[in-house]
């Protein structure tokens, strides 16, 4: 979801219906995320937590989940960010003809590391911010 949602062309003929929580604008999540800025770099690492099966009962509860993804600036490999999304689970709407997903609701860009690790400081930020 979270791919899907940095790789979503910008048209005006797409609409991300399907990929953002209802409620939650293109605009926020790009002022959270500064998306502007993928143009000048690559995804080096994304992690999640483990997929947990969703309880009807909990369904109701709109359940959350976080997604970490490093960035790396495409002409200095070494300029790093990390981004953390929030996904909001979201039951069937048979209306709009859309199974069960996962949105995203929500961004943030975490602080970078003192030392940052060779490679999965994706993985120490998802420890941290565990609910």
């Amino acid at each position: 979801m979270v791919l899907a949602y940095l790789l979503l062309p910008r048209s005006g003929e797409l609409a991300p219906d399907e990929l953002l929580t209802p409620g939650t604008s293109v605009a926020e999540l790009d002022a959270q995320s500064a998306y502007d800025r993928l143009a000048t770099e690559r995804i080096e690492d994304i992690a999640a937590y483990p997929s947990a099966l969703i309880e009807q009962s909990q369904a109701e509860a709109e359940p959350t989940t976080s997604v970490c993804v490093e960035l790396a600036e495409k002409s200095n490999p070494s300029l790093r960010r990390w981004l953390v999304y929030t996904l909001r689970y979201q039951p069937a709407d048979t209306s709009k003809g859309l199974p069960e997903r996962w949105t995203v609701s929500a961004a943030f860009t975490e602080p970078s590391p003192v030392d940052p690790p060779l490679h999965g400081y994706c993985d120490m930020v998802l420890s941290r911010n565990a609910p």
